[in-house]
């Protein structure tokens, strides 16, 4: 018979190879008649716990096939593949982008350059032009078109107010022009000699150029007339009409006038504040602009015309 010291180690051999992760219980049991001494014994196994070799085989059954892994590792080492060539595409069109961006950016500092350079020289420019513009504005009373006429010849009466007297002038030329202002004649060359004429020379204002020459159309009428016939008094002398020019148009009909003297053309004519030349009375008008129209004028015969007493305009 077997002791139970060596049936502890049997089962203490069968144990560790066949259950090793059962847990291993000991009891109390009682000595038989040999009288030995207490000795613990195992308890049996519980066979509620499942068999390790079962558990391994159950695992093994429940792995996929070979072929089904070889076919997903295929498939991950393909969408690996195909992920590092999208990756290589983006990073070549991020190149691209960054390069045409950056040549974008070269041209546009570029533009930007030569747009800061032509905004200096029209600032330039703009800055010259203001000037000249101011100064021109300065003379602008002194070149600009006033409408106005220039009455010589004029008796001075004391008691007649002086837009009376031209208003008198214009009844007789039957021209019913309204005047706007009218002022005393004063000569841009005064002479040291205090003059001892009674006569007045006055500037009348009109509304408008069509005016004025409406007004200088009529004024051939004074040379039958006296101041005195005008204004009911003694004088004999003659009343003259001239359109106020500005300087570059006085300096261009004092030119005209000598050249038709040479030519012997008709008196020039200020129409519109534009001057014209004509060879006759009849002769249709040329219109002057400069001196270089006034040369280019052909003399022609001259005319057997009466001798005029005075030199107002036709």
């Amino acid at each position: 018979f077997l002791t139970i010291s060596d049936l502890f180690s049997k089962f203490q051999f069968i144990s560790k190879y066949s259950y090793p992760s059962s847990p291993v219980k000991l009891i109390r049991t009682e000595s038989s008649s040999s009288g030995s001494s207490k000795r613990p014994l195992p308890s049996p196994p519980d066979s509620s716990a499942e068999h390790p070799h079962k558990t391994i085989c159950r695992s093994r059954n429940m792995l996929p096939p070979m072929s089904t892994l070889e076919a997903m590792m295929q498939r991950m080492l393909e969408e690996q593949m195909e992920a590092r060539a999208e990756i290589r595409d983006i990073g070549r069109r991020v190149d691209e982008l960054s390069s045409s961006l950056n040549a974008r950016m070269d041209a546009i500092v570029k533009v930007q350059a030569e747009s800061r350079a032509k905004i200096d020289d029209n600032t330039r420019e703009i800055n010259r032009l203001k000037v000249k513009i101011g100064n021109m504005e300065e003379n602008a009373m002194h070149y600009a078109d006033m409408c106005e006429i220039r009455f010589s010849g004029l008796p001075d009466l004391p008691d007649v107010r002086d837009i009376d007297s031209v208003a008198t002038v214009l009844k007789v030329l039957e021209c019913d022009e309204r005047i706007l202002s009218v002022r005393r004649w004063m000569p841009s060359r005064a002479s040291n000699t205090p003059s001892t004429s009674t006569n007045a020379t006055l500037v009348a204002r009109f509304s408008s150029p069509v005016a004025r020459d409406a007004i200088m159309s009529c004024t051939h009428k004074l040379a039958m007339m006296t101041g005195g016939s005008i204004f009911g008094t003694e004088d004999q002398g003659k009343v003259f009409a001239f359109p106020m020019l500005t300087p570059p148009l006085y300096k261009l009909w004092c030119s005209a006038l000598s050249r038709s003297r040479e030519l012997n053309y008709a008196r020039p004519l200020i129409r519109g504040y534009s001057l014209f030349m004509r060879a006759a009375p009849a002769s249709p008008l040329v219109q002057i602009n400069n001196i270089d129209d006034l040369a280019n004028l052909k003399p022609v015969e001259p005319r057997k015309t009466v001798a005029r007493t005075h030199s107002h305009q036709e």
